[in-house]
């Protein structure tokens, strides 16, 4: 995968996540089209770009602990 794709991946993990959306780490994975282990790195890599994440029983959802935004790109100075 290389990182155009992973970041691709990393938003729309951040879209579901924001909704609280995921469902378990199964159907989390399934929903991306990805295999759970690839869904735990995406989660690691999350985590080392500052992203607070929990899973909640409560909600059945991955959740933000604190509010967060993602971005990628190129931003015109």
């Amino acid at each position: 995968m290389n990182f155009i794709q992973r970041t691709a991946l990393l938003e729309r993990m951040h879209h579901l996540i924001r909704l609280n959306a995921t469902g378990s780490p199964k159907q989390f994975a399934h929903t991306m089209g990805i295999s759970e282990s690839s869904l735990y790195e995406l989660l690691k890599i999350a985590k080392e770009l500052g992203a607070d994440i929990e899973f909640c029983n409560t909600r059945d959802s991955y959740i933000y602990k604190l509010p967060v935004e993602l971005q990628f790109g190129y931003t015109l100075i």
